[in-house]
Parts: C-alpha cells; sequence; structure tokens
C-alpha cells in the first residue's frame, strides 16, 4: 500500500511538470508482466495522436476523439492496477473506487491535448520551458497536498474540487510563472482557469517588456509587438521603433555627407557637411579640416626654365606648371660641339627641382651646370631637357 501511494504522488510531481512521457514511463515500470502489451500499445497510440497534431495532419475534433478513446482505454487500464506492482496475484479495488486510480493520468493527458491544441486564439502565448515549470520543494509540497486530502492518494470527485482549491491557494500565494503554469497544467479545465491563464499572460508580458527595454534595440521591440501585438506596451514599442529607425536614417545620411566632404577635401565641402549637419558625429573632424586647409597655403608653381650656356653649345632645363611639393629629376648629361681650333660642352650634373610650397616657384634643390673646353660625353633624352647649338 505505501508502495503504491508513492507511485501516485509521483505521478502528481510529473503532472505538474508536464512530463507526460515520463509519466507513461513510471506507470509502465510498475505495472505486471500481461499489461506492459496493452500500456506500450496505448502509449504508442497516444504519441502518434500527439505527433500528427504538432504536424497539423489531423483536425482538432479528430485530435478529440482520438484522445477520448485513449482516455476510456486508460480507464479500463486503471482498474486491472495493483495496489502492490510486479504480484501476480490480482486484488480487484471497490468499484467505487477503482476508476479513479489512473484520475491523474487521464488529466495528464488532458493536459497534452491543451497544449497540443492551444495558440488557435488571438493572444500570443507565453512560451516557457515545461521540464522548469516547479521546483523540485514545489513538487513536494504538492505532493505532501494531494497526498493530505486524499485517501492514499486516491482522487475522487468528492476532493478534486478539495484539491484544485488548496492549489489554487498555494498557486495564489507563490504568484508567479511557474505556479500558474503548473495550476494550468493539472486543472486544464479547472474552475480558475481563466485567472491562471490570465496571470500567465500579464507576468509573460512583464517579464518580455523588461528584457526589451533593458536591450533597447529595434528587434527587440518588433518581437515584443510580434507576441503581444496589442499588449499593454504596444503603443511605446511602436514609438521606440520609430525614433530608433529616426536615428539610425540620421546617422547614415551623417555619415554619407562626410564621406562626399572628405572626398572632394575642400573648404568649401566640411563647412557644407556643417551646414547639413550641425550636430553631426563628425563634427570635431570636419572642423579640424576646415582648420588645415586654411592654414595650409595651397598654389600651382608656374611654367619657368633653367639655362646653361657655352661658347657654340645650350642646354635648358624646363619646368611645367604643376602642384606645390612637386619634385622633377634630370639625369646628368653634356652637350659638345668642335669649332676649330678647340671643343666646346655645355654639362651638368644630376638635377633636382622642387615647386617650393613657400613661394610657390620652382627652385634647384641639387646639381650643377657649366661649360668647358673638353670634348667627350653625352646625355640621355628627357622630356624636361632640350640643347642646341650656336
Amino acid at each position: 500500500m505505501e508502495e503504491s501511494k508513492n507511485l501516485r504522488a509521483q505521478i502528481h510531481q510529473l503532472i505538474a511538470k508536464n512530463e507526460i512521457e515520463q509519466a507513461f514511463e513510471l506507470l509502465a515500470g510498475n505495472q505486471f508482466t500481461r499489461l506492459d502489451k496493452e500500456l506500450i500499445i496505448l502509449n504508442n497510440r497516444y504519441n502518434k495522436v500527439k505527433e500528427e497534431v504538432r504536424m497539423d495532419v489531423i483536425s482538432k475534433d479528430e485530435a478529440d476523439k482520438e484522445l477520448n478513446k485513449i482516455n476510456s482505454a486508460l480507464i479500463d487500464l486503471s482498474s486491472k492496477i495493483e495496489s502492490k506492482p510486479k504480484v501476480l496475484k490480482v486484488v480487484e479495488p471497490p468499484k467505487s473506487q477503482a476508476i479513479y486510480y489512473l484520475i491523474p493520468i487521464v488529466l495528464l493527458i488532458l493536459v497534452g491535448v491543451a497544449y497540443m491544441v492551444s495558440g488557435s486564439g488571438t493572444e500570443p502565448e507565453v512560451k516557457v520551458d515545461q521540464n522548469e515549470l516547479m521546483n523540485e520543494e514545489n513538487q513536494e509540497e504538492i505532493g505532501e497536498m494531494v497526498n493530505e486530502v486524499t485517501d492514499e492518494g486516491i482522487v475522487t470527485q468528492d476532493n478534486n474540487d478539495v484539491i484544485e482549491d488548496k492549489m489554487w491557494n498555494f498557486t495564489l500565494q507563490k504568484d508567479d510563472l511557474e505556479s500558474y503554469e503548473a495550476y494550468q497544467n493539472m486543472f486544464p479545465t479547472g474552475r480558475y482557469i481563466q485567472e491562471a491563464q490570465s496571470k500567465i499572460q500579464q507576468i509573460g508580458e512583464e517579464k518580455i517588456w523588461q528584457n526589451t527595454i533593458e536591450k533597447d534595440l529595434i528587434d527587440f521591440y518588433q518581437n515584443y509587438l510580434t507576441i503581444f501585438p496589442n499588449g499593454k506596451y504596444a503603443a511605446i514599442a511602436k514609438s521606440k521603433i520609430s525614433t530608433i529607425e529616426e536615428a539610425e536614417a540620421k546617422i547614415l545620411q551623417d555619415n554619407q555627407d562626410f564621406q562626399a566632404a572628405t572626398k572632394t577635401n575642400t573648404v568649401e565641402a566640411f563647412q557644407k557637411y556643417l551646414t547639413s549637419n550641425p550636430q553631426g558625429q563628425h563634427r570635431d573632424l570636419a572642423e579640424a579640416n576646415i582648420k588645415a586647409l586654411e592654414t595650409q597655403k595651397i598654389c600651382h608653381c608656374p611654367p619657368k626654365t633653367f639655362r646653361t650656356v657655352s661658347d657654340h653649345t645650350w642646354a635648358e632645363f624646363r619646368m611645367p606648371k604643376a602642384k606645390m611639393g612637386s619634385v622633377i629629376q634630370i639625369p646628368e648629361g653634356v652637350k659638345n660641339k668642335y669649332v676649330f681650333p678647340k671643343c666646346n660642352r655645355t654639362w651638368w650634373t644630376n638635377l633636382v627641382f622642387s615647386c617650393d610650397p613657400n613661394s610657390c616657384r620652382w627652385e634647384r634643390i641639387s646639381g650643377n651646370w657649366d661649360s668647358d673646353a673638353l670634348c667627350h660625353g653625352g646625355f640621355t633624352p628627357n622630356k624636361y631637357l632640350f640643347v642646341g647649338e650656336r
């Protein structure tokens, strides 16, 4: 008798956790060998219906009909359960109580049906991990509560209402999501089910909203509206989304305007950026660029020719118009001409010319040129080098 009482208490705990498969396994492990096959077949039928509902293979009405058949079979099977498992002698319980031995299992089946066919309404369903609905302390309290009210854990029509009332009072004392979920699992059609479901909705919405405002990201606000389109904070969520979208659009435009100014790289371009984005995130950098450009003297050196001559030859180094900082190099060379009784030669070393940013004029940075009476050497053609005779 004590072993059977413990078995029923364990089943009550599994009901609170909505662990249907585990309840079947527990029941199967404590039955007579001759009932094993019947229980396995019945369990397979139940799992098949549950899977077909999940896959939308059958309608809700069809599922209800099949589950009613399974419920009847479970009740019939419950009349064959012994008070002491795994003993071959069959002891029938009193007829007035035999049908109630397996009511916890029937409740467990109804819970499964409620969860499978729920979600068809307009209000969003709060998803909770059923394996974490009740901690061990709460499970033990529920089991003790059932045993206190019932006679050896047997649920009857008379004490079922008392159990529900105690469970509801227990739920109100806890006043948390897992307790209301546990009540809903144990009494899916109970007298307080509407209030329990309302609390589940309310507490679930509050938790999701708190997480949403902590993240303060557009994806979280959109997720909240998907779950609670008419929720308590729907108007705030929509306003937050609009505010974030406007801010993101401003940031994008600000970046594009600054990139355009940087590409042009003029005082006018950066001033235009500041006018369009007076509080822009690149304001300090734009002002720094304007200051640098105004301080820096931008100029172009005009064309200039450098010339060296001898009695009968000449060489010119012609610099073009160019931006300040430009550099031109001309390799060393000579221009020869013999006029009796001696040679005439114009020569130059490796030359480097630069467009000076301070004077905006071409300057010779290194190298020399001159003339003499030697008769050897030549030059390498260069687009800036011109030579001739006189």
